[in-house]
């Protein structure tokens, strides 16, 4: 996956680090029960990539793992490197995919390996609770067995929550607002063709790619062309309208198989709102506050 633009990726840092499962390898984990109450079983090839986790912490005393999720495909690991590293966090990345495959072959495993190729990244910003990413982090089971249980809460909501007096309505993936990864996606025209433009388009990409969720109304030819790039990465997007949701609405057939498969939340006022800068301006703000985490859900 590619890099963040311009981040060293050996300074201090806290890294939210996902690793997908090749596809000839069982599953890491069973995860039943209910979203009250799960349970999460490991088999030989998820307690071989448990050991791998651990290992590292104690083999490199400049990095601490906060917290880890062995998934049925993938691996979340919240890695905070402690101080400046003598080489790029990828190689450390490495290292834990290479213990894992040696601790699989000791269960009597045989695989040429256990991920797909690679790694992807959030990096935490300075102002973002770490508190909030452990808690995501560790409620992943919960997550999934959400989706298992209630299908119908990836359709439609009539009152998702109140902003400036306003009722909001959503269909689609409302775990998207539950990711702790998001950025709105605001182009002024005071940045057009500017180094600074093309900075933020870089940092969105790199967010998109690596499973970060964009917001905006898509108002802007540039917010469009935004979208459309990310899309095309398989990211996850929510969607802010002006439009109220008609009584049997369902999104237009683009946007209706984005939310099928779970990389789409529209949101929309109760009350339609006019096409006018005013409220265009006005979504934006909602899409920044949305991102900074200003609204609870």
């Amino acid at each position: 996956m590619p890099r963040h633009p311009k981040h060293d990726y050996r300074r201090p840092c806290t890294y939210h680090i996902t690793l997908k499962k090749d596809s000839i390898v069982p599953d890491f984990s069973v995860i039943t029960g209910s979203p009250e109450f799960w349970y999460v079983y490991h088999p030989p090839v998820g307690k071989a990539i448990q050991k791998s986790i651990v290992a590292i912490e104690k083999e490199n005393p400049k990095l601490k793992v906060y917290r880890y999720a062995i998934m049925p495909d993938h691996v979340h690991i919240l890695l905070r490197v402690l101080e400046y590293l003598e080489r790029p966090l990828g190689i450390y990345i490495s290292k834990i995919k290479i213990k894992a495959l040696q601790n699989a072959r000791n269960y009597g495993l045989s695989f040429d390996s256990l991920f797909e190729k690679d790694f992807y990244d959030r990096i935490l910003r300075l102002d973002q609770s770490l508190d909030t990413v452990i808690k995501y982090v560790y409620q992943n089971p919960y997550r999934l067995l959400v989706r298992r249980f209630y299908p119908d809460y990836f359709r439609r909501v009539n009152c998702i929550f109140f902003y400036e007096g306003m009722q909001w309505q959503a269909y689609g993936n409302l775990q998207l607002l539950w990711n702790p990864f998001k950025d709105a996606v605001v182009c002024h025209r005071a940045d057009a063709s500017t180094q600074k433009e093309e900075l933020l388009v870089k940092n969105w990409m790199h967010l998109a790619s690596n499973g970060g969720v964009l917001i905006s109304p898509f108002i802007a030819q540039k917010e469009k062309e935004v979208r459309e790039k990310a899309e095309a990465q398989n990211a996850k997007i929510i969607l802010i309208s002006n439009e109220a949701f008609e009584e049997r609405y369902k999104p237009a057939a683009h946007d209706f198989q984005q939310c099928e498969s779970g990389n789409l939340l529209i949101i929309a006022p109760a009350i339609g709102m006019p096409d006018s800068r005013k409220t265009f301006l006005f979504l934006n703000k909602l899409a920044e506050d949305i991102a900074q985490g200003k609204i609870g859900f």
